[in-house]
């Protein structure tokens, strides 16, 4: 099925990202020779599933601009008011990673930081859009599965909780006593509420310190972890002319950790989505994932749990458990097939070329929807 689609380029804001649909079109909206994402099939395969028209035929208004901050509200709101008058629904992709219903009505909106208890009906759930880190100038040699061994390994590799180490000396030492399993969280939470402070500052950091505690004091698992105490590895404190060189270090050591281990744990950030999940299966391992209240892209197509050990938000306490439940229930033979599988999942649906290939299936019926809601509008 291919899609009609009306987006003007004179609607993307200056200096803004580019909406991901529009990823075949980027030079005509950019003026760009190349662009980020020139590496996925879906810059050669996105005009089959689209097509540009007028609006009077379009079966969608798309918005140009990826919403990233409230200073794109107006934006939205013109073109809502623009696409109502011509009985068109609004599609617009959130990059942000606020977790607050979207604050302009009328449109369809495609976001990865969602809350199922707080989703309004046209928030549709989309996947942290990445390139294909296994192609490309420098492919990856050691993507191949792992073999199932006597133990698991778990890795991780990212920012740990660098707000716990800053304020009081006393939270810090009562994190390391939770951390080795000297005292029990809830006491020392109870505790340091009374004092008014707290152990993290944030549900992401919070369920990333608990994971990791429980996974640390399990003998039964191999620990493959590189722990950073700064977002993206420093990379914002580190001069613009050397942070390319920074991020291909950084990311080359990320993807080497992903790839040497079982699983990868993959906690919320600071949205309630988890960019490891996508890049997990993308490399062909096997995610843990935390769900905390989330919403996760083609539910009525994916059963998710066949693809990761599914931790709820709050279980943390039993994440190693869990995992050794997983690893001990597959045969060498099954494991690795698991792994191939998540590889597939990623290219068929979560990729940029996958989820555009499959997204009128997702979509057709709130787009069918939205399209009866804009026409009675008018």
């Amino acid at each position: 099925m291919t899609l009609r689609i009306f987006a003007d380029p004179a609607w993307l804001s200056a200096g803004a990202k580019l909406c991901p649909l529009l990823v075949p079109w980027g030079a005509e909206f950019t003026g760009a020779a190349r662009f980020r994402f020139f590496q996925d099939a879906y810059v050669r395969t996105g005009r089959s599933y689209f097509t540009r028209t007028a609006p009077e035929e379009c079966d969608l208004v798309v918005c140009p601009t990826a919403w990233q901050t409230e200073r794109d509200n107006d934006l939205v709101r013109r073109l809502a008011s623009q696409a109502k008058g011509w009985g068109k629904p609004l599609v617009v992709f959130c990059e942000a990673d606020t977790e607050a219903p979207f604050p302009v009505p009328g449109a369809l909106v495609f976001r990865g930081s969602l809350r199922r208890s707080q989703r309004l009906p046209f928030e549709i759930p989309a996947p942290a859009f990445i390139k294909d880190h296994l192609v490309g100038p420098a492919p990856v040699a050691a993507a191949s599965p792992r073999p199932k061994g006597d133990r698991p390994v778990v890795g991780f590799c990212g920012c740990v909780d660098p707000s716990a180490g800053s304020g009081l000396r006393l939270r810090r030492v009562l994190s390391r006593a939770v951390n080795w399993g000297v005292l029990s969280r809830p006491r020392v939470e109870g505790f340091l509420r009374r004092c008014g402070a707290r152990l993290t500052r944030s549900e992401g950091k919070r369920t990333r310190f608990q994971a990791l505690g429980t996974v640390m004091r399990c003998p039964d698992i191999r620990k493959n972890l590189k722990l950073r105490d700064q977002f993206l590895n420093g990379l914002l404190l580190v001069p613009q002319a050397e942070q390319g060189d920074h991020w291909d270090r950084s990311f080359a050591e990320f993807r080497e950790n992903v790839l040497g281990s079982d699983y990868t744990l993959c906690p919320r950030g600071g949205g309630n989505w988890s960019y490891r999940l996508y890049e997990t299966l993308c490399l062909g391992r096997v995610p843990v994932f935390f769900n905390t209240d989330c919403v996760l892209p083609y539910e009525n197509l994916i059963n998710w749990r066949d693809y990761c050990v599914w931790v709820e938000g709050d279980a943390l306490e039993h994440t190693a458990e869990a995992i050794l439940c997983h690893y001990r229930g597959h045969t060498a033979e099954s494991f690795v097939e698991l792994q191939r599988r998540c590889r597939k999942l990623w290219l068929d649906f979560l990729s940029l070329d996958g989820f555009f290939r499959n997204f009128h299936r997702h979509a057709e019926l709130q787009i069918s929807q939205a399209a009866r809601t804009a026409s009675d509008r008018t």
